[in-house]
């Protein structure tokens, strides 16, 4: 298979410092567009990581795709504070299509993680479709401590 389709979900990891909280509450309200910024370690493309690669949408499909996430990492260890959101890679294509981009959405394997995409073809300077992907595509967000990984 050469990209992810669209009735499939893709999840982004999001540290608590590009999350959206209420300034009086602390109450977890949304994340921020720069939550898709690419990092250094994402290499060009922005890493996500494809939730029904390890079966149907559900909980513990989540929990196992976060799992071979932190896997992944080098540290092997996810901060509690963090969530995993969630976003419909149709909507992914359909948000970068509104904007003059053609997203590609390309399995890319790292390691455990198995179900490593990468995001293609827009940048950081991109800021309206970094909202939008935080705004409205990106919309499901599952906290980590949640997941119990």
């Amino acid at each position: 298979m050469t990209e992810v389709p669209d009735p499939d979900h893709l999840m982004r990891y999001v540290p608590r410092s590009r999350q959206l909280r209420d300034p009086e509450t602390d109450a977890f309200r949304g994340v921020l567009g720069s939550a898709f910024n690419i990092r250094d370690e994402d290499r060009g493309g922005l890493s996500v990581t494809w939730i029904e690669h390890y079966g149907p949408k559900s909980e513990d499909t989540i929990r196992r795709a976060g799992t071979c996430y932190r896997d992944s990492l080098p540290s092997r260890k996810l901060n509690r504070s963090a969530c995993f959101s969630i976003g419909n890679a149709g909507a992914i294509r359909e948000a970068g299509a509104t904007r003059g981009k053609r997203l590609r959405l390309i399995p890319a394997p790292d390691g455990p993680n198995t179900g490593h995409v990468e995001i293609h073809r827009f940048s950081d300077q991109d800021k309206e479709l970094l909202d939008a992907l935080a705004m409205d595509v990106f919309i499901e967000h599952v906290p980590v401590a949640q997941l119990g990984i």
